[in-house]
């Protein structure tokens, strides 16, 4: 599987774009007065897309939790570590999956951001039932930072939307499509929460329902998620 790119509706584009642009180290690679296209020098990773009718999300509506980018390297992630460290930002989070190491914040409307590297999956322990362990642990950040050394963050050429995970109000119902119509494989389950993915990957995509407000689901007026675009292999999974 290969997601290939996350489009985003947004309220203020300009605002958001200079976001992605020097948080996140993309380039933009297409901007017209309602749209901008952001990734790396070779790919395209998210879009941004606004009209006069969007309007902010309300509180109790599901959408996304977050967007999730995997770097090449982990080197990649200490500087990136670095670049915001230098830049003073605020609220941002970290922790360590055991599968891998991360680093969170919000976009300015409030769209939630996943900077991660993988550890070498002959590392993923797994449980007697097949799914992958994975934890939410304190990121060793100090060693981390001391592997940046003096690099300036660019969002790297090989970054890829790694998953996606999303709010949701029904969560078996939700496993039950994915599992059955796009045949994605169940790879953990958390209280309210399931993680999926393709080939073992410990997730691609994932839904919870941790927000106690969330009762409805979004839509196409709202700012947050609109499309998920990514290719599997035809002939493996559909007969």
């Amino acid at each position: 599987i290969k997601i290939n790119k996350v489009a985003l509706k947004v309220k203020d584009i300009d605002k958001m774009t200079d976001f992605y642009k020097k948080i996140l180290g993309m380039k933009v690679r297409k901007q017209e007065k309602e749209l901008t296209e952001l990734g790396t020098d070779r790919d395209t990773l998210l879009i941004l897309k606004t009209n006069k009718e969007i309007n902010y999300r309300k509180p109790e509506t599901a959408n996304l939790y977050h967007i999730a980018y995997l770097l090449p390297e982990r080197t990649d992630l200490a500087v990136f570590l670095k670049h915001i460290t230098d830049m003073g930002i605020r609220g941002a989070g970290a922790a360590d999956h055991l599968v891998s190491e991360a680093i969170y914040l919000n976009d300015p409307e409030n769209n939630g951001i996943e900077i991660y590297a993988d550890r070498r999956q002959e590392s993923w322990k797994h449980a007697e039932n097949g799914d992958v362990i994975m934890d939410t642990l304190p990121l060793n950040a100090d060693e981390l930072y001391y592997l940046s050394g003096d690099s300036t963050f660019r969002m790297p050429d090989g970054t890829r939307v790694g998953h996606v995970h999303m709010q949701g109000i029904n969560i078996p119902e939700i496993r039950k499509f994915y599992e059955d119509i796009l045949l994605l494989n169940k790879t953990a389950v958390m209280p309210n929460a399931v993680f999926l993915s393709y080939d073992g990957y410990h997730h691609h995509f994932a839904f919870n329902h941790w927000d106690s407000r969330i009762s409805k689901p979004g839509d196409n007026a709202s700012t947050g998620l609109e499309t998920i675009e990514y290719e599997v292999d035809r002939e493996r999974y559909w007969h």
